[in-house]
């Protein structure tokens, strides 16, 4: 039994090669995201599952992965979009039997319905400014020709939406006013939010998936008296974490718990 079993959604990884020697009559996965990027990775999956029921990965990308990409381009003929779907039913059809899937639906039924809303906050001046340099960069450039992968762009400019100070993380002097809640359009509006619900005695959960963007939101909610708050990120040891949950859900004087997405491990 593989617990995080997504582990191994890469092919040629030491562990997804070792795990694959084992000589045993039942294998079983259990993964929150068993493909993430291509479906390479369910190939990988079902290879340790059931070897061989998707064939070599040569021809499950011929016959399955390589006609499905090409019919999800806005550009795709109606020919390849026809050819996606018939293959994306094939497929379906020969892992649907292999797959138990534990849906929101199955085990939230004590839960209240669920209300999403999205915020658009405003970049301010200084974001603007630094959002504005930052495409003006040789690396902006060379992303957008294709001699740089987009991720590393991306990441820089997420940085500055969030905070423009992230930018400096690693600087050696930090200016006496880092963090400014004043500087980030997010921060602002988020400062506004939390300082609502405290007064109409909610309680919040407030996730971050860097420890860097948490510790400007915790240093935030320091400037605030009166917010009792609990923080929990990758640095926080395993045995002290139940702890620390027990504690929040206990103690409703404790109004908001900061924590970082990728808190519980891989998933």
């Amino acid at each position: 039994i593989l617990d995080e079993g997504h582990k191994i959604r890469n092919p040629d990884t030491g562990i997804t090669l070792a795990v694959k020697q084992f000589d045993t009559p039942h294998r079983l996965i259990l993964s929150g995201s068993p493909i993430q990027n291509s479906l390479t990775e369910l190939w990988s999956l079902f290879d340790f599952v059931l070897p061989g029921k998707l064939g070599t990965l040569p021809v499950f990308k011929e016959q399955f992965e390589l006609p499905i990409t090409i019919g999800g381009y806005s550009n795709a003929s109606t020919m390849q979009v026809e050819t996606a779907y018939r293959c994306s039913v094939v497929l379906k059809g020969l892992i649907g039997p292999y797959l138990l899937r534990r849906l929101k639906r199955d085990v939230g039924t004590t839960l209240p319905d669920k209300t999403e809303q999205v915020l658009f906050c405003e970049l301010t001046p200084e974001q603007r400014t630094a959002y504005l340099d930052f495409l003006g960069t040789d690396e902006m450039r060379s992303t957008l020709v294709g001699k740089r992968k987009p991720f590393a762009a991306i990441t820089e400019l997420r940085k500055i939406c969030n905070h423009p100070d992230l930018l400096d993380r690693l600087a050696a002097y930090r200016p006496a006013d880092y963090g400014s809640i004043e500087r980030s359009g997010k921060l602002i509006v988020a400062d506004k939010i939390l300082s609502m619900w405290a007064t109409q005695g909610h309680r919040a959960l407030v996730f971050s998936q860097t420890r860097q963007m948490l510790d400007i939101l915790e240093q935030t909610i320091q400037s605030k008296p009166g917010m009792a708050y609990r923080r929990m990120d990758g640095e926080l040891p395993i045995k002290q974490r139940l702890a620390m949950i027990d504690e929040y859900n206990s103690d409703r004087s404790i109004f908001v718990f900061l924590l970082t997405t990728k808190v519980g491990g891989l998933g």
